[in-house]
């Protein structure tokens, strides 16, 4: 991360990440299931192709508190998991506060 400023013991960082996923084929059998009371299964076929992606995101993180040597911090990150093929692209977004000591 980028330490932004500090000012009176708050610190604001941004968070950049770019990585390169890769899903490969591990040739993977189905997957069964039955039903419970029957004789009925259903098979789920695994996809069988060697994929790469990449996963983009950002966000910043702000200390809101420092007493002692704990700080308490929110943050909030966003971005993208791109995918080739009908994979598709998935959005991801999170956020919350962590406690450091």
């Amino acid at each position: 991360g980028h330490r932004a400023k500090k000012k009176h013991g708050f610190l604001l960082m941004q968070l950049s990440l770019c990585l390169c996923p890769a899903d490969w084929n591990q040739n993977n059998e189905a997957q069964q299931i039955g039903y419970k009371f029957t004789n009925q299964t259903v098979d789920f076929d695994s996809q069988l192709e060697t994929q790469n992606g990449a996963l983009i995101e950002a966000g910043l993180d702000y200390t809101i508190q420092n007493f002692n040597r704990t700080s308490v911090k929110v943050y909030a990150r966003g971005g993208a998991e791109v995918w080739g093929g009908d994979r598709g692209t998935t959005w991801r977004g999170s956020g919350g506060v962590t406690f450091q000591f």
